[in-house]
């Protein structure tokens, strides 16, 4: 259900065809039903570190922030 979104933003037109109307309703229902999949890698008895990124394309840059809340060595 990603394709007719990438065709869509790499495309000429801002057209609304059938595939993409029943990739947008099918994420709408997806991100509203709360459907997700997870797994645990291993338990781990550590806070977390979060990893805060951007980039863009043109020219390609990447800027990126980690952020440790100072209990847990890096």
């Amino acid at each position: 259900m990603l394709r007719p979104l990438f065709r869509q933003q790499y495309g000429r037109k801002s057209h609304v065809n059938k595939s993409l109307e029943l990739a947008l309703k099918w994420w709408a229902e997806v991100l509203f039903v709360g459907i997700k999949e997870t797994k645990v890698w291993r338990s781990l008895d550590l806070p977390p570190v979060r990893l805060y990124a951007d980039a863009r394309s043109t020219p390609p840059r990447l800027a990126a922030v980690l952020v440790n809340d100072g209990r847990r060595a890096l």
